[in-house]
């Protein structure tokens, strides 16, 4: 016998979920998974304790700054680029570019 009451409220009835749910807890568990799936930075940079996260846009693919509350001790340093310090294989003018783009965010 096949079980026709959703496996989470067992009070509404399952409307071909292969999960075996109603569509309200199926669609609460679809939320719930798209919350907990925090969006991971591309790079981070610091400089002067500011750390910002470069994250990948997902309209179009372009990068774009977002400061972040975190401190730069514990960040991936695989992905770190940190401009206190000198980066190799960077030009001069990429290195400006990226102190101005964490420095647009102190001002805030």
């Amino acid at each position: 016998m096949t079980k026709t009451k959703c496996v989470i409220c067992d009070v509404r009835p399952v409307n071909g979920n292969p999960e075996g749910m109603c569509a309200h807890c199926y669609a609460r568990v679809e939320r719930e998974r798209q919350i907990h799936r925090p969006e991971k930075p591309y790079r981070y940079v610091t400089y002067q304790g500011q750390v910002v996260g470069i994250f990948r846009s997902q309209n179009n693919g372009k990068l774009f700054p977002r400061l972040l509350k975190r401190s730069p001790d514990r960040l991936q340093k695989s992905i770190t680029l940190d401009l206190n310090c000198y980066l190799e294989g960077f030009s001069r003018d990429q290195i400006k570019k990226l102190k101005k783009c964490v420095l647009q965010f102190t001002h805030i």
